[in-house]
């Protein structure tokens, strides 16, 4: 039913298909195209008992412990789990199903980012306690043992930012909206005045900051004046965002959220939205949007020049159940 024909001509690995989806430097015959070190970025695992989910995490966990080198560390996406959003034990589960499965089948340092089914109880306000300290996002900070849900890291000269993209909203459909707080904000922008200029850095987010993903709708649905919506999609502020990150020396801003690929340079800036290790909520590969989207990660080696080279993985998922309902 789900043909993997577009992947005939990707390099095939022990850990599956790699496919180079974007390159930020070119080969030249002195150049031993070796990476000073390389991370993976798993975003929108959604681990379940349901649907073989917890097969699949496992199996995409072995294709990053496969690969050749070996990741120095996996940077989550967000959305670990599906789903926190309206019942406690349910999260609870799933978030104890996902510890076990990184405990029992990786070895690699692990830095974990929010999305907005790790989010316990908003879209039940009405009728929850949002006075336990559960209530929100502190389910996952309890389990992932997170300070806050966002931090920062360096790795061989590099600056990592893990960011909280998930904003509260009472008013829209989805009780969430992308962006940073204030606090974080402030937080943010003192960070990368105090860092060293000639520090490159990588931005992660759950929801892009910036993506032509969440362009859903066709320009005859939408009229004269057709665009790219912001809010439960992408950063309303996108190009604040921008400015800041091209004037302190981010190099990368990953993302994930809508289970798909795609590739920006704006500026100095480079914004990969990776696709999804569960697919397309582990039915399939994602094809909501027309695009055949396979399960899958993102591979990123960093070079002492300071570029980048990143590949989506197809680790050979393929799903137990494959229709809705």
């Amino acid at each position: 039913m789900f043909r993997r024909d577009f992947l005939k001509t990707a390099t095939l690995t022990s850990a599956g298909l790699m496919i180079p989806t974007s390159f930020s430097r070119l080969a030249n015959a002195d150049d031993e195209m070796k990476p000073a070190f390389r991370f993976v970025h798993l975003t929108d695992i959604h681990v379940q008992p349901e649907r073989e989910g917890g097969a699949g995490m496992t199996k995409c966990l072995e294709a990053v412990e496969a690969l050749d080198p070996k990741p120095d560390f996996i940077l989550t996406g967000g959305d670990l789990i599906y789903d926190a959003g309206k019942d406690y034990e349910r999260g609870n589960q799933l978030f104890k199903l996902y510890k076990q499965i990184v405990a029992d089948h990786t070895g690699i340092p692990v830095h974990p980012c929010v999305g907005n089914h790790d989010v316990y109880g908003w879209s039940r306000r009405e009728e929850l306690d949002t006075m336990n300290p559960l209530f929100g996002k502190g389910l996952i900070r309890d389990h992932l043992e997170l300070e806050k849900t966002y931090y920062a890291f360096d790795h061989n000269g590099w600056r990592f930012y893990v960011l909280d993209s998930i904003q509260p909203t009472v008013e829209k459909r989805y009780k969430y909206t992308a962006g940073l707080d204030e606090e974080q904000m402030a937080w943010l922008q003192s960070d990368l005045a105090a860092k060293p200029k000639e520090t490159p850095a990588v931005v992660v987010t759950h929801i892009p900051v910036l993506t032509v993903t969440s362009m859903r709708k066709q320009p005859e649905l939408l009229g004269e004046d057709f665009y790219i919506s912001g809010g439960p999609g992408m950063f309303s502020n996108s190009l604040e965002m921008g400015r800041l990150f091209h004037n302190h020396n981010v190099k990368l801003a990953l993302s994930g959220h809508l289970h798909e690929i795609d590739r920006i340079e704006r500026g100095n800036v480079t914004y990969i939205c990776d696709g999804a290790v569960c697919g397309g909520w582990w039915y399939g590969p994602n094809i909501d949007s027309g695009f055949e989207v396979q399960e899958g990660f993102g591979v990123v080696d960093i070079h002492t020049d300071g570029t980048f080279e990143h590949h989506y993985v197809d680790y050979g998922w393929e799903a137990k159940v494959q229709t809705k309902g």
